[in-house]
């Protein structure tokens, strides 16, 4: 039995409902149910009626109501009481991040979150989506947003922002003709990137795992590109094909001023394949504080849109 598992039960109590729980607490539905199934198997009793209408407590259940919301009470004055002294003696709240959602999603977050808590303030520990996750699970930071889900099974992954990855050429006559050849016939097919000098992101960035995903979909391996470089940053990324060093894969947000000047030239690839999801990640036993609750939060409220379904 810990905290979390207090803190899911209280609010599938309050809310009578699996779903709304989940939304208030940041963590996909089937989590919400694992956590009450480990709770009534640990305790032997069961907490809910539940139907295809409605979720009640039964009356074991409303038994562990009373205690669960003191222990919750307990803790959230636990946290008031130290989070002055963590403003004192850390005023800036770490957020890792990886260089996709850092450069072209936090500005728009913070800008909304400032207006709504203007005394708080953030230290952003730029990696990539592995090095999210490691800080996450190392306590370095609380809160990350990564380019790609990792496979680590102690961290929640909140998808938040449905993202286009494209590919990228010089804006040249070369490359100009070969787009108006693929979409006068309707081509889907990439082979002939394979003839290209490939720029790619470094291991470890959700950039170049996704798009490893997606040359796998489109019949190419990484084995067969001609990679002439990889590198960290998306924006040395872009220049280096602006100087007509390569091509590459990028996530178009990274890519829409560029375009819109024809600096740059891009390739949608096949709809079933060409997305990916941007996600808010933090540790799922992790007891979360009011400012941290509140980013969630904000992220949520502002692109409510762009969520799966």
């Amino acid at each position: 039995m810990n905290l979390k598992q207090m803190e899911v039960f209280v609010s599938v109590s309050e809310h009578e409902n699996f779903s709304k729980a989940a939304n208030e607490l940041f963590l996909s539905q089937p989590t919400v149910s694992a956590h009450i199934s480990s709770l009534e198997k640990e305790l032997g009793v069961r907490l809910f009626h539940r139907n295809t209408k409605e979720v009640r407590l039964t009356e074991q259940g409303n038994r562990l109501y009373g205690y669960a919301r003191q222990m919750l009470d307990i803790q959230n004055k636990i946290k008031d009481t130290f989070s002055e002294t963590r403003k004192e003696e850390n005023p800036f709240l770490p957020i890792a991040s990886s260089s996709v959602p850092s450069l072209y999603l936090l500005p728009q977050i913070f800008r909304v979150f400032q207006k709504k808590y203007p005394r708080e303030a953030f230290k952003i520990r730029e990696t990539d989506s592995l090095g999210v996750v490691e800080q996450i699970l190392n306590g370095v930071a609380k809160i990350g947003f990564a380019g790609t889900k990792v496979d680590c099974k102690q961290c929640e992954f909140v998808p938040f922002y449905k993202d286009e990855m494209v590919l990228i050429t010089p804006n040249t006559m070369k490359f100009r003709r070969k787009k108006e050849e693929m979409k006068e016939k309707e081509q889907k097919d990439f082979s002939w990137i394979v003839k290209e000098p490939i720029l790619l992101r470094e291991e470890g960035s959700g950039t170049r795992i996704e798009t490893q995903r997606l040359l796998k979909k489109m019949g190419l391996d990484l084995e067969q590109l001609n990679v002439v470089a990889t590198m960290d940053n998306p924006e040395t990324i872009k220049r280096l094909v602006r100087n007509k060093s390569g091509i590459s894969v990028v996530s178009k947000l990274a890519v829409v001023e560029e375009v819109a000047e024809d600096k740059l030239l891009f390739f949608s690839l096949p709809r079933e394949i060409g997305k990916r999801m941007i996600y808010m990640v933090y540790k799922k036993q992790g007891c979360l504080s009011k400012v941290e609750r509140h980013l969630l939060e904000t992220v949520q409220e502002i692109f409510q849109k762009e969520t799966v379904q």
